[in-house]
């Protein structure tokens, strides 16, 4: 009993505490300046190590924008000259930016460089947006993302869908409700508190004044955007994010892709968290204009790691003590069985209703009745497999960054 006291304990901290973040995670008042220049001048940013299958579709969306940009202004980041991708980017009349250090294997490490090669030669832009090669931008992007610099905000983020067919692919589906849940649940509420939100993957932009203070990209760990978040926060740069600026990428759609992704996320994640959050408390304790900020990123997911770990030791220390019991033959087995079985079956109904939650904010994804039906008995599980691959990137020796093949060349209507 005493284990179960533990963690319900454990649980109940967690809610305590995230109640405190969302109480004093309001604790903000920095407010962007907006900008008074009305035709700002971008620069984009591409790295596309052997992505010739998928860059086609994304220089063509650039191409089609109504808020149109030289194609001159659009970097794509390869590593070698052989890459078949170089034969496409001439073709649109985008520019090749070859790596000279190709062993770093890290997004990070190839914008650091694509930027220096871009400042070095003098080339001054108001904001550089950073896509990934498998992205499809819908033709307002640019438009849209333009009016969310001229509001003066130093980073800001698009809204991202799936260029998948996702009602053929359960994993894609809820691969991308992880972003909606972002989105709509954090970056969306985020902003109208004037709170840090988190920078994801790519469709974004940061001004040039920091890209020219930084003489490059600094941030290189498994997730750069993440390290680049945290640094945003600490710092004080403004965030912004643009529902109606819709960027396409490519969702997973074999369990293994995804775990393969995931654990290197948040391999990231404790990197990151390694460097920034001692900083991010100590700095919430002071007056700023971000405080609030600071003081939730500074607690970041340790309420939802509490009430995790109270719900594990909840189900697996009872059904270990049923089965010992079991064993016995002594009766009292069954008590303990049915507290553990109750527990993950409340966790998995309230994942249930949390996911239908979230396919009625996303009523974009157009799903089949049996696929929506599919997502919301399967996603429950797949939150779950976070657990998993936690432990995986907490233990595995090395996790390095893997590129994933991409395939999908346009948008799939199904």
């Amino acid at each position: 009993m005493i284990l179960n006291i533990i963690a319900v304990l454990l649980i109940l901290w967690g809610f305590l505490l995230l109640c405190l973040v969302f109480i004093r995670g309001r604790d903000n008042d920095n407010p962007p300046i907006p900008v008074s220049n009305q035709n700002p001048h971008f620069g984009i940013l591409i790295p596309a190590r052997n992505e010739s299958k998928v860059i086609e579709g994304l220089l063509e969306s650039i191409r089609e924008q109504t808020y149109p940009v030289d194609m001159k202004d659009v970097y794509v980041i390869i590593e070698d000259t052989s890459d078949p991708t170089v034969s496409i980017v001439k073709r649109f009349g985008a520019t090749i930016i070859v790596r000279t250090h190709p062993e770093r294997r890290r997004k990070g490490y190839a914008l650091d460089e694509a930027i220096k090669q871009i400042l070095k030669e003098q080339k001054d832009y108001d904001a550089y947006f950073v896509f990934d090669a498998d992205n499809i931008l819908a033709s307002t992007f640019l438009e849209e993302m333009k009016t969310t610099y001229l509001q003066g905000y130093d980073t800001a983020v698009g809204n991202r869908k799936s260029k998948n067919g996702i009602d053929k692919h359960v994993i894609s589906v809820c691969s991308i409700l992880t972003f909606g849940m972002l989105n709509a649940l954090g970056n969306h509420q985020k902003v109208e508190y004037e709170k840090n939100i988190i920078i994801t993957g790519s469709g974004f932009y940061i001004k040039g004044d920091w890209i020219k203070k930084w003489k490059g990209y600094p941030f290189h760990t498994l997730t750069e955007d993440y390290e680049f978040s945290m640094y945003a926060t600490l710092h004080g740069l403004t965030t912004g994010y643009n529902e109606n600026a819709i960027v396409y990428d490519e969702q997973p759609t074999t369990y293994d892709q995804s775990r393969i992704q995931r654990t290197r996320w948040i391999r990231g994640f404790i990197e990151c968290r390694k460097i920034y959050t001692s900083k991010l408390r100590k700095e919430s304790k002071k007056a700023s204009r971000n405080r609030g900020s600071k003081y939730a990123d500074g607690v970041g997911i340790l309420p939802y790691v509490l009430m995790v770990a109270g719900s594990i030791c909840l189900i697996v220390f009872n059904l270990i003590i049923a089965f010992l019991l079991a064993l016995q033959n002594k009766v009292e087995y069954m008590l303990y069985f049915m507290i553990g079985i109750v527990t993950f079956v409340t966790v998995y109904v309230i994942l249930l209703f949390f996911t239908i939650f979230l396919l009625k904010k996303d009523d974009d994804l157009h799903l089949s009745s049996s696929m929506k039906r599919k997502t919301i008995l399967f996603n429950p599980i797949f939150l779950m497999s976070y657990v998993p691959c936690a432990l995986d990137a907490l233990f595995r020796r090395k996790i390095d960054w893997k590129p994933i093949e991409h395939t999908v060349r346009k948008i799939e209507s199904k």
